[in-house]
């Protein structure tokens, strides 16, 4: 669950968009999801921080892919189940170009075959 914490400057604060409800400097308070999609707006970072807040992703086409609908972190795990490291740095238009490599990988060639040789002819032969 989400959690509310008032940062100050003042010991208590009414938190926005509750009745009669009293925030305490850095005692979290926790909430519905739902409660904080809808009330995101009327919290300044300057004097609120808000934790647990689950970040949600679209599929885009119900797949079970990862697309520019999905978020870099839901990204970054699926990169992890097929054994891709990331970094924390990344983009997310880094991540989902790997997610294309991981998907379609380029073929290698063996080592162990030699190309084949083929004798160029010169046209003057019957």
């Amino acid at each position: 669950m989400p959690k509310i914490i008032f940062l100050g400057p003042h010991y208590e604060r009414k938190i926005p968009g509750m009745m009669k409800t009293l925030a305490y400097r850095l005692v979290p308070v926790e909430v519905s999801q739902e409660w904080v999609k809808e009330n995101l707006w009327r919290f300044e970072p300057k004097h609120w921080r808000i934790d647990g807040m689950e970040e949600e992703g679209e599929d885009e086409g119900n797949d079970g892919m990862p697309d520019s609908g999905w978020t870099k972190k839901q990204i970054a795990a699926w990169l992890k189940d097929k054994s891709v490291a990331t970094t924390g740095y990344m983009t997310k238009t880094k991540m989902l170009a790997m997610v294309g490599n991981v998907l379609n990988p380029e073929p290698t060639e063996t080592p162990d075959e030699e190309p084949e040789m083929v004798e160029e002819s010169k046209g003057d032969e019957e």
